[in-house]
């Protein structure tokens, strides 16, 4: 029995190495940044806050076309227009970026170059450029975050050459308003753990329960 538990410890070890490994050699491999730069993290009921929306990194990659989708709570935030004519012009001459979706709490953005892959990157800043800028007002009391939306598709999909998904880390930022506060509001990547810690928590009471009743 000893060593069974020694060799189950030994591979739990290992298999969390790995993971870990796994992990370093995604981030170090996702160099493409994709973020938010408000110009405020605080505002008052009633004004106003600009977030600008850059990519960075893309190194001898190239940004083809996007199909994003940016959320926040819309109880506490309002939109009062966004301007991306900035990475219409850095993709190239084309069609007008596509508003696709403009909602309380979400506004969707489409663009494709129709310029080819060399030509493109012959014309686009490689060490980064501005998307555009959504401006906002506060509502009420209270803290949202912004962000893209979670759908790898239809949400948050940035294509280079050849129309491959690109390899991006996606930032975010939140917004307090009023008596709100930040430091309340998980973060996106946040809701999978404690998503899990949940599960780890719950889990082996019902196991035990499922012991006694002789399940």
């Amino acid at each position: 029995m000893k060593k069974l538990r020694a060799s189950l410890a030994i591979a739990k070890a290992a298999a969390k190495a790995a993971a870990a490994t796994l992990i370093a050699a995604s981030t170090a491999q996702a160099a493409i940044l994709f973020s938010f730069t408000p110009s405020a993290q605080h505002i008052n009921i009633g004004e106003t806050v600009t977030v600008d929306v850059s990519i960075s990194g893309l190194d001898t990659e190239i940004l083809s076309g996007f199909d994003i989708n940016f959320r926040w709570n819309s109880s506490v935030l309002s939109s009062l227009g966004a301007d991306f004519a900035p990475a219409c012009s850095a993709l190239g001459p084309g069609a007008d970026c596509l508003n696709d979706t403009n909602l309380p709490g979400n506004i969707g953005l489409q663009y494709f170059s129709v310029l080819d892959d060399d030509d493109l990157a012959a014309v686009q800043p490689h060490d980064g450029f501005r998307l555009g800028t959504l401006r906002l007002s506060g509502l009420t009391d209270g803290a949202s975050v912004l962000a893209l939306g979670p759908d790898l598709d239809f949400e948050r999909n940035l294509v280079g050459r050849d129309f491959a998904t690109l390899d991006v880390r996606f930032g975010d930022v939140c917004i307090a308003v009023g008596s709100g506060n930040c430091a309340t509001v998980p973060e996106p990547a946040s809701y999978g753990l404690v998503l899990l810690a949940m599960a780890g928590a719950i889990l082996p009471g019902a196991l035990r329960r499922r012991r006694s009743a002789g399940l």
